[in-house]
């Protein structure tokens, strides 16, 4: 068996550690609040917001999933009409945070709401069937982006083979195509029912009681129900394992495909009589996930002119948020590919321990790993409060995004290339920089992308971790939607969405660059 150099090792393990960092400061907490920690774990309360989580992230990402591996595959495998503008226009839904398209959602089926005055009145968008449906339609496009860039590397000579052996395109589809991008939907399936059980701004908003909304609400009351929280945190780290060990069992064992493309083009499969029905079901996916949220900004835009309100804080806002959040996906995505190339390439229990422990952070709300930072860094006074600590926090809670990704591509990289780079004389940095590096740049595009406009829109840890002073988009929209100030939140959002819009840019035009043969 291969051993992977000692500084990759070594690096992996310290990646590792800062990950478990959180568990460390939840540990700590749980069991010296001066509570027994047994009587306040086994409680009927418990078991009922376990219940409602699990139920809210099977549902979710099962729909996602749906949602996703479609759209991606009708977008990036059909002739469909203005491919790349729906391919951009599909990603869109996922910079919203979570906060202001609930309350998007909430307000346009409220009295005078847009679809109230559209349709009549409606029923309040409320409860778990509504967070359900908001939910699923800000993480399909996880599954897209994932799903794409795993299709982007496969050899179209595997589906042109299978189509001179008289396979009809469904066939190919179910038998040749979805068996080889199986890593990147399990791996974005896993991405999707972590950020579900981490999410507070939306499930506070539908009044779900899920294991989020507890611990924001607990970690500012009594000891007691702050140590209950610290509690609550450990037994959804219990479920991200369940959850890694099932996500495991389903993929089954990693294996290196080979398939990456090697200059032949895939097939574009004309949609025929599907073209009308896949129209549809684009423009209803886009018209609740994506027209509806932006029709309500623009109404809040709208009122703030008339009203004379202030349209944004301070231009610093916007470059704060966009060199902290670069910054963080610079950091991330050498992590990720630390942990990706460990866990894909030396495949043992260690890397292994690695791989599972990235994916921790993940689950956890935002507050819960800013409070470990917050602790951990007092007792290392210089770091409290500095940009460097905020990266941090933002890497340990997003590399799963990252590494998903970036493992996908590697899984999909032959390794007999890296061994012949290696044969000819080649040093390992040399193969990693010129042979394997610009082999999984689409996956590696994918995690920066999604790592920088996640961190765009992260609340609890920027206003936590934050250097005084240091103001972000996301701050000044949560400041004004906290009072509420809802039309001076509306320019930043859309904000936020334009940022979107150009990063997703890249990336579609990095994938045509790619597909060129």
């Amino acid at each position: 068996m291969r051993r992977p150099h000692l500084l990759l090792l070594i690096s992996g393990l310290v990646i590792a550690v800062a990950c478990l960092l959180p568990v460390a400061y939840l540990l700590l907490r749980a069991t010296t609040g001066g509570y027994d920690f047994w009587p306040l774990l086994w409680t009927p309360e418990t078991g009922r917001i376990l219940l409602i989580s699990l139920a809210l992230a099977g549902s979710v990402t099962i729909t996602a999933v749906l949602l996703g591996t479609s759209l991606a595959w009708i977008t990036r495998r059909t002739l469909l009409p203005a491919n790349r503008l729906f391919s951009a226009l599909l990603v869109m839904p996922l910079v919203f945070p979570s906060y202001i398209a609930a309350y998007a959602y909430i307000s346009s089926f409220g009295n005078s709401g847009l679809l109230t005055t559209l349709f009549g009145p409606l029923p309040a968008f409320k409860g778990f069937w509504a967070a359900w449906i908001a939910l699923s339609l800000m993480t399909y496009p996880y599954v897209m982006l994932y799903v794409r860039a795993g299709l982007q590397q496969l050899d179209g000579s595997l589906e042109e083979a299978a189509l001179s052996m008289g396979h009809r395109p469904t066939s190919i589809l179910w038998n040749v195509t979805l068996p080889q991008i199986r890593p990147a939907i399990f791996g974005s399936a896993l991405l999707v029912a972590l950020y579900v059980l981490s999410d507070f701004g939306a499930v506070a908003l539908f009044q779900v009681d899920t294991f989020t909304r507890k611990i924001y609400t607990y970690s500012n009351l009594t000891p007691k129900f702050r140590q209950t929280a610290a509690i609550f945190s450990l037994v959804l780290i219990g479920v991200t394992f369940l959850i890694l060990a099932a996500e495991l069992k389903l993929r089954g064992p990693d294996r290196n495909t080979g398939t990456m493309r090697a200059g032949k083009p895939f097939m574009r499969v004309p949609l025929g009589k599907w073209l009308v029905p896949c129209l549809l079901f684009i423009f209803a996916i886009l018209g609740f996930g994506l027209f509806l949220p932006l029709l309500v900004l623009f109404g809040w835009l709208i009122r703030a002119i008339q009203l004379g309100e202030p349209l944004l804080g301070s231009p610093m806002q916007l470059v704060n948020s966009f060199g902290v959040s670069f910054s963080a996906a610079c950091f991330t995505v050498l992590a990720a590919l630390v942990v990706a190339y460990l866990s894909k390439r030396y495949r043992s229990r260690t890397t292994t321990g690695i791989e599972r422990a990235a994916y921790i952070g993940h689950a956890l709300p935002g507050v819960v790993i800013a409070l470990a930072m917050v602790f951990f860094s007092l007792h290392l006074g210089w770091l409290y409060q500095s940009l460097f600590i905020l990266i941090v926090a933002y890497s340990i809670h997003f590399l799963p995004q990252a590494s998903g990704s970036i493992g996908t591509s590697l899984l999909q990289l032959n390794p007999q290339m890296a061994d012949a780079g290696r044969s000819l004389g080649r040093s390992r940095l040399d193969v990693l920089l010129h042979v394997t590096l610009p082999q999984i740049r689409p996956g590696m595009l994918t995690g920066f992308a999604l790592v920088f406009l996640t961190c765009m829109k992260e609340l609890p840890a920027t206003l936590m971790l934050r250097p005084t002073g240091f103001d972000t988009l996301a701050t000044y929209i949560w400041t004004n939607t906290e009072e509420p100030y809802y039309t001076r939140a509306a320019l930043p959002s859309i904000l936020l969405v334009g940022i979107s819009a150009l990063s997703i840019w890249l990336i579609l035009r990095q994938e045509d660059q790619g597909a060129k043969p």
